[in-house]
């Protein structure tokens, strides 16, 4: 199992910015956003398929 600190330690956060929407990854999750409301609409680990069942909204 590993730790805590070693995972928040494996990759640097990148975000790239697709105009209506962003992507945020670290290369153990990513995560899309779209920027307009603040959705996140897909949620992947790994090489695993979207985690998201329905969007997931800010507030």
């Amino acid at each position: 199992m590993v730790g805590l600190a070693s995972i928040a330690e494996a990759q640097n956060v990148t975000l790239t910015d697709y105009g209506t929407y962003v992507v945020l990854s670290n290369g153990l999750v990513s995560a899309t956003v779209t920027k307009a409301n603040a959705t996140i609409t897909k949620f992947t680990t790994g090489s695993s398929p979207n985690l998201t069942t329905r969007p997931i909204r800010k507030g």
